[in-house]
């Protein structure tokens, strides 16, 4: 899922806005989230709990009040089960911009948090994917290592993992290259005022050096 900028970037439960602040010209590259796939054990056991009532609907209302009260309370435990699971799992991801990785981590209904890693400060990324499962269906690990108190980031069971690898190292690397120019602009200026400057500047310049240094 890709989008230009944060201005009306919704995602179902996860609204951009509510877990970061934009910067300035910031656009979003790519969320990821954990693979479809690993919905599927809550989705089946929402959707028994949802169609069991069903079937047993006459017996249920025959038993009277009792049997109503079950077939209402089995629906609803389907019904949260299967939209709690959907809502957690589009609320977990990984969000890629030009400039940071985000990781927002929802455990439970009021529990988030969120990690942030800047793309400079990236120095290591790795994606693995164990047993026959993840390897088919392209399912992995995402591990994130930075410098700093960042320390490390890892989103597990990510779809597409080497996909999501190969963005943040481009990303990075075209960081790096937009931050050298600058450091190369500084040392130009520098040259040029050393090639301005007169003699008489330079020696006093030296001598003050080698004074200090003694």
């Amino acid at each position: 899922m890709y989008a230009r900028s944060f201005i009306g970037y919704y995602i179902l439960m996860l609204h951009l806005a509510d877990v970061i602040q934009p910067k300035p010209e910031e656009h979003v590259e790519a969320v990821f989230r954990r693979h479809r796939l690993t919905l599927f054990p809550s989705l089946c056991l929402a959707g028994v709990l949802i169609a069991v009532p069903f079937f047993w609907l006459f017996a249920l209302t025959r038993s009277g009040p009792i049997g109503v009260i079950a077939f209402a309370l089995l629906l609803a435990a389907g019904l949260v089960i299967g939209l709690r699971s959907l809502l957690l799992w589009d609320a977990n991801a990984l969000i890629v911009t030009k400039e940071r990785l985000i990781r927002v981590s929802q455990r439970g209904m009021w529990h988030r948090t969120v990690q942030e890693v800047a793309l400079h400060s990236v120095h290591e990324l790795a994606c693995e994917s164990k047993g026959m499962f993840e390897t088919i269906f392209h399912v992995g690990t995402l591990r994130v290592r930075a410098g700093g108190s960042a320390g490390e980031l890892v989103v597990e069971r990510i779809a597409a993992p080497e996909q999501a690898r190969v963005l943040v190292e481009r990303l990075r690397a075209s960081s790096s290259s937009q931050a050298s120019p600058s450091s190369s602009g500084v040392r130009s200026e520098v040259h040029t005022l050393v090639d301005r400057a007169s003699l008489s500047t330079l020696e006093t310049v030296k001598a003050l050096l080698e004074k200090q240094g003694s």
